[in-house]
């Protein structure tokens, strides 16, 4: 049977066609057009179209489809009006426009912990709960539209229903995390009446393709179609971490470091988020800044250079100053969205080459921060599955080995959640099918270099200290 998947992800839209019998694959992909200059605003009909285009090229006529699956991103949200005409943006993850709303209830610790307790994430400008107050702020009478993300948006598209998944739902900073429905409470803060809100249904949910979204797509009417689970929880399951003691690290465009659990895990002290997955819970920790922090200082070089080239010789053991990785704002541990990053410790023998090895360095001491909160909440885990662009560098993967100390075993499987949806499709399909036994190819071990422990250890410390210091929140 085939599975065709279609993923809009952050900066682009994918397709999938899945052969479950043959276990093989084939993808296609095409970033967005930009909607200005601002790279967390999306026009919802934009990235929509640029979906199916990818997926009418990777159809190429075929119509043998037996189950199309959704995949999208956690935490977008736009304004819709009755007619389901885009009003606003959507607003992505990285958008930081609702800080002052995230702010405000932070000021209060008392409805900070309650917020938290009730949803799994702490007062941050990435949930759409906030981005919700920001647009009430800005003069939108909310309750006059209809808020949904991209993802639920394309479900409209191709389905005419307005549905959410429970998994999705879950990263809204409206739902409560136990019950995985909308929280009374929680609507009524910001006004607005679950009638409004794309209903939530089970992650099996699916509904008939729709004649016009067939047409489009040169496909039969009626194929089933399942609405998007995040592309971070599917990437849990595309990595095959699903079982206990499995955690992924993914080093993409921003990282997160994910475990599994069977039931919410939420924090002393905050530090991490928790929201549902496909089949139960995800205990994570992510950060705003990775590769996209990398690709911004390599942009800053005043002539052509590679990866290649600044990572000759590395020496790990070199004296680097201290790097913030806050360009795009924190998430974990501190969740600190108007948090600013930067050099720290510069002196005269510091060139670019030793600038860039310190942007390496701050991005994986942040992703340890969100390690070492993890761990200290769900124990040490038996295997880290690593993934991302981190792997088309050896020497970034070493380093992350190196700042764990912790053998990384590469996930080889290049499209991870959107294997995961071709994997949740197989499920529906055959309910027989075990995913917790799902075991993705996996490259040699990445082993940390014992040599180097102490002046990572220095130098983590030395990024503590700078992190303490660092009070703009």
């Amino acid at each position: 049977m085939n599975i065709l998947i279609i993923e809009s992800s952050t900066s682009s839209a994918k397709a999938m066609i899945y052969d479950t019998v043959e276990k093989k694959y084939s993808v296609e992909n095409a970033f967005y057009p930009p909607m200005g200059d601002d790279l967390t605003l999306h026009d919802p009909m934009v990235v929509y179209e640029a979906s199916l285009a990818v997926t009418r090229k990777l159809l190429r006529g075929r119509t043998d489809i037996d189950i199309i699956v959704l995949s999208g991103v956690w935490h977008s949200i736009g304004l819709f009006s009755q007619i389901l005409d885009p009003v606003t943006p959507i607003m992505q993850w990285s958008n930081t426009k609702a800080s002052d709303q995230a702010a405000a209830l932070r000021s209060k610790p008392k409805l900070t912990r309650e917020y938290y307790n009730l949803t799994g994430g702490y007062p941050n400008a990435i949930y759409p709960f906030f981005k919700l107050a920001f647009l009430k702020e800005e003069g939108y009478n909310i309750s006059s539209y209809i808020p949904m993300g991209q993802a639920t948006y394309n479900f409209y598209r191709l389905t005419g229903h307005i549905r959410v998944s429970r998994c999705m739902a879950s990263g809204s900073g409206l739902v409560n995390i136990t019950t995985g429905e909308y929280d009374s409470q929680l609507l009524e803060m910001i006004n607005i009446d679950s009638s409004l809100l794309p209903e939530i249904v089970d992650n099996d949910y699916h509904a008939p393709l729709s004649a016009r979204a067939a047409a489009s797509l040169g496909l039969p009417t009626g194929i089933p179609v399942v609405p998007a689970m995040s592309d971070g929880a599917l990437n849990q399951l595309g990595s095959g971490a699903l079982r206990e003691g499995q955690m992924t690290l993914s080093v993409g465009t921003s990282g997160a470091l994910r475990v599994t659990s069977p039931k919410p895990q939420l924090h002393p002290d905050m530090s991490t988020w928790c929201y549902l997955g496909p089949k139960d819970w995800i205990s994570g920790a992510a950060t705003a800044g990775a590769c996209n922090t990398v690709d911004w200082f390599k942009g800053l070089s005043m002539r052509p250079t590679t990866y290649d080239e600044l990572e000759a010789g590395m020496d790990f053991a070199a004296d680097t100053p201290v790097f913030l990785p806050f360009i795009f704002g924190e998430r974990n541990p501190g969740w600190g969205d108007k948090r600013r990053g930067g050099f720290l410790g510069l002196k005269s023998n510091h060139d670019f080459k030793l600038n860039y090895q310190a942007v390496l360095e701050g991005v994986l001491f942040n992703l340890k921060q969100c390690y070492n909160a993890l761990t200290k909440l769900n124990g040490e885990p038996e295997r880290i599955l690593i993934s991302g662009g981190i792997l088309n560098t050896s020497v970034w993967a070493q380093l992350a080995a190196n700042v764990f100390g912790h053998t990384l075993t590469p996930c080889l499987v290049k499209q991870n959640s959107m294997m995961g949806a071709a994997l949740w499709g197989s499920y529906l399909l055959d309910n027989t099918i075990s995913l917790e036994d799902y075991e993705p190819p996996v490259g040699e071990e990445i082993v940390p270099q014992d040599e180097f422990a102490d002046v990572v250890a220095q130098k983590y410390q030395r990024y503590l200290d700078a992190y303490s210091d660092n009070t703009n929140r």
